[in-house]
C-alpha cells in the first residue's frame, strides 16, 4: 500500500510539472496624443486634463509629458501587380505623409510583396527618402503576390535590430 502511495504522489507531480503555465502583465502602456484646434498644435495640457480608460474602467496617468520625442517611420510599400494601377496615388500619399514630418524625426523605406526588402535605412534626409520612393519604388517593377502580414512582422523586426533609443515609432 505505501509503495502505491508513493507511485500515486510521483505520477501527481509529474503530471503537476508537465501543466505549462503562463502569466502575462502589462506594467506600463504608453499613449501619444496630439490636441489641435483643427489648423495648429495646443498646448499647456496638464495630465488631470486627460482621462484613459481600458474596457470602461478608469487608469490612473502615471507619468505625463509635453515632450516631442523624434519620430522613426517605416514607410512600407505594397509592390505586388495589383498596385501598378495604384502606383500614382501611393506616390503622393508618401510625398504628403513625409511633408508632415519634423526635423530630427527619421524614415526608412520597406517593400514587399511575396517577399519584404529594405530599399533604404533610416536617414533623416527627408529629400533623399522621397528620391528614393520615387525612383526605387514609384519607378520601380509590380509584380507577384502581397504578403502584407509577413511584411509587419519584417518592418517590427527592422525596428528590433535597431539601437534602442527614445523616439517614437510607426509604420
Amino acid at each position: 500500500m505505501r509503495l502505491t502511495t508513493l507511485i500515486l504522489a510521483a505520477v501527481f507531480l509529474l503530471r503537476a510539472q508537465e501543466t505549462p503555465a503562463f502569466h502575462s502583465d502589462v506594467a506600463l502602456v504608453h499613449v501619444d496624443a496630439e490636441v489641435s484646434d483643427g489648423i495648429r498644435a495646443l498646448a499647456g495640457f496638464h495630465k488631470d486634463d486627460f482621462v484613459i480608460t481600458d474596457n470602461g474602467q478608469r487608469r490612473a496617468i502615471l507619468y505625463f509629458s509635453q515632450d516631442e520625442e523624434p519620430l522613426d517611420v517605416i514607410v512600407l510599400f505594397d509592390i505586388s501587380g495589383s498596385m501598378r494601377p495604384n502606383v500614382a496615388r501611393v506616390g503622393a500619399s508618401a510625398q504628403a505623409a513625409l511633408a508632415e514630418l519634423r526635423p530630427g524625426d527619421r524614415v526608412a523605406v520597406m517593400t514587399f510583396q511575396a517577399r519584404s526588402r529594405i530599399v533604404a535605412p533610416f536617414s533623416d534626409d527627408l529629400a533623399a527618402v522621397q528620391r528614393t520612393i520615387e525612383e526605387d519604388v514609384v519607378g520601380g517593377r509590380f509584380r507577384g503576390g502581397t504578403r502584407l502580414l509577413a511584411a509587419i512582422d519584417d518592418a517590427a523586426q527592422y525596428f528590433l535590430q535597431q539601437t534602442t533609443t527614445r523616439r517614437r515609432r510607426a509604420v
